[in-house]
């Protein structure tokens, strides 16, 4: 049995979440078929209201890198940079140790037109409030200074709201 043009755009119109033929959404999968080299997935389903069968084709538009270390901390923290700990109260700092952060103190340099310029230091050269990097595996950062943080963008101690 064949769909019509009108029966193919109302399914893709919901998204292919109800029957193109009689509405139901009750709708079952029946198996995937991956081509690679053609970058098409096949999906069989079927209709448990009127059990009409179909194939979706789907086709390969993008890719997108997963989220680093530090944008999945970010999102667990919610994005708010004055927020130390979830909502299930789990801080900023056991987050980064779960993640086997190394930790690099920064220590005060010299000043630039009255700014603190940061270099890589030890704990003891570290003042309370100057900037903490814990730095991830994956190559990103997390920065903190004072009562916020940031993820980094760039120098040892740089973000976005450097």
């Amino acid at each position: 049995m064949s769909i019509t043009k009108e029966e193919r755009q109302s399914y893709l119109d919901l998204n292919g979440t109800a029957c193109y033929a009689c509405g139901s959404m009750d709708i079952k999968e029946g198996g995937t078929r991956v081509v690679r080299r053609v970058g098409t997935v096949t999906v069989n389903r079927t209709c448990d209201g009127c059990f009409r069968e179909w194939v979706e084709s789907y086709k390969l538009t993008d890719i997108e890198a997963p989220p680093t270390t530090a944008e999945k901390i970010a999102a667990r923290l919610g994005n708010d940079g004055g927020n130390f700990a979830t909502q299930g109260g789990t801080s900023l700092v056991e987050l980064v140790r779960r993640f086997d952060a190394k930790l690099i103190f920064s220590r005060r340099n010299q000043t630039e037109g009255g700014n603190a310029v940061y270099v890589e230091g030890i704990i003891s050269d570290h003042l309370a409030g100057d900037p903490v990097r814990y730095h991830f595996s994956d190559g990103s950062a997390i920065i903190t200074k004072g009562s916020r943080w940031d993820i980094a963008t760039g120098g040892l101690f740089e973000t976005a709201k450097s």
